[in-house]
């Protein structure tokens, strides 16, 4: 009788998002998405957060929030390249769409991702501990 390794690796989830049921590996690949997009959000807002007062002062009004709305932008664009490379082609900007041009709400659903994929890697870390350990009883 064979032994059924695959059915005790679980790295493959559906959710729902934007309307959707969507289907992602949570493998090393999205955990290098998770990473990359969490890293290049953090950099912009550090240059955000390097912005002495002084350098502010200087600015008008105008060239201040061209300078924010500029960053801010960039971190749209860049939660919105996650979901193209994660579930598809296009989908940042339909996930973008649908959650009325809201950035923080797809931070807070790529979080979500992140999450679960720990969830995941946790849970196939006790499956295996408790097969050792039901092993080690008999």
């Amino acid at each position: 009788m064979a032994i059924n390794l695959d059915e005790r690796i679980q790295n493959r989830k559906s959710f729902i998002i934007a309307g959707q049921e969507v289907s992602i590996p949570m493998n090393d690949a999205f955990a290098k998405h998770v990473a990359e997009v969490n890293m290049e959000i953090l950099d912009v807002q550090d240059e955000i957060s390097k912005l002495k007062p002084e350098e502010a002062n200087e600015m008008s009004l105008d060239e201040q929030k061209a300078y924010v709305f500029d960053k801010f932008d960039q971190i749209s664009k860049k939660a919105r390249k996650f979901f193209d490379d994660v579930i598809g082609e296009g989908e940042g900007d339909r996930i973008y769409k649908y959650y009325s041009e809201d950035t923080q709400a797809m931070a807070f659903i790529i979080n979500q991702l992140d999450k679960e994929s720990t969830n995941i890697l946790v849970k196939n870390r006790q499956k295996r501990r408790q097969k050792y350990t039901n092993n080690k009883r008999r």
